[in-house]
């Protein structure tokens, strides 16, 4: 975006905050993208490689039962391409699944999801897994994944499933229902894995709104207008905007969706200053 000498402009931000924090660990520094998916129980790493078209996941949920995680065409379950895995002493179960409808997925023919590692430590449980971004599943059974959001499910039980050898050598596994089912609306591959390296004379500022109490409700959408920096507010030069990134609040993270930034023309004096409820400012 090129900056004239029109930007000198208020800015309107506005954020959709959801009320459901972030645990540090090793997979924070192994992945380069993560999200909390429900906050204190289920959090989600990934990374992807755009050459190869593969995707690696980890997954770090506070359970020693069995971790359901995968891709929905709509946030449902039935029709969703799934995986469930649990550790059970010394040894892990993982299964690439499709679920036809609202109760345990069958294994599917082909197995497109793919174990790394699964480990417990504290209570939790942690599956790393990979699969490519098309699976070219002869039945049809697996979503691809776009450049585009992709509507995640996810579920864990405290239960361990119970496995019976059968005479043939195979096994049979059979669930609890689980206790917690969840989606999420994510870009899994919208980001950089090695973003360009910012130029040494770049500028930045930051813009703030402090101490907002999320109301208790499922979504909040809050506006608030502010000037632009004198950092990029001057006649002087041409100047670009290389970056945007969040800052939130550590510990809030899992409360904020997603931030919107507009370049505004026709803002008073008078709408500047403290943030509100944009449905509350739209209607002042």
């Amino acid at each position: 975006n090129l900056l004239k000498k029109e930007m000198k402009l208020p800015l309107l931000l506005l954020a959709c905050l959801t009320p459901v924090c972030f645990s540090d660990n090793h997979l924070a520094e192994k992945y380069p993208f993560s999200t909390t998916l429900h906050e204190g129980y289920y959090y989600l790493y990934w990374n992807f490689s755009s050459t190869d078209e593969t995707i690696q996941f980890a997954v770090r949920v506070k359970t020693t039962g069995w971790v359901g995680f995968g891709i929905s065409p709509n946030g449902q379950m039935p029709g969703s391409d799934v995986i469930i895995g649990w550790i059970d002493g010394q040894k892990s179960y993982f299964h690439d699944r499709f679920a036809v409808g609202r109760y345990e997925p069958p294994i599917d023919n082909m197995q497109d999801w793919f174990l790394i590692s699964a480990r417990q430590d504290d209570g939790y449980t942690e599956l790393e897994f990979s699969r490519n971004f098309t699976t070219c599943d002869n039945e049809s059974r697996d979503i691809d994944l776009l450049a585009d959001t992709s509507r995640i499910v996810y579920s864990w039980n405290d239960e361990l499933p119970t496995v019976t050898q059968n005479s043939d050598r195979s096994e049979t596994y059979t669930f609890r229902q689980h206790q917690n089912q969840e989606s999420a609306s994510i870009n899994l591959l919208g980001g950089l894995p090695n973003p360009p390296q910012i130029p040494s004379d770049a500028k930045s500022f930051t813009v703030e709104d402090e101490n907002v109490a999320v109301p208790d409700k499922d979504t909040t959408y809050w506006c608030k207008g502010v000037r632009l920096s004198d950092i990029i507010d001057s006649y002087d030069e041409v100047k670009y905007i290389v970056k945007f990134s969040p800052s939130i609040t550590p510990g809030s993270e899992a409360y904020v969706h997603h931030i919107l930034v507009y370049i505004c023309d026709e803002f008073e004096e008078s709408d500047l200053g403290p943030g509100g409820e944009c449905s509350d400012i739209n209607n002042g």
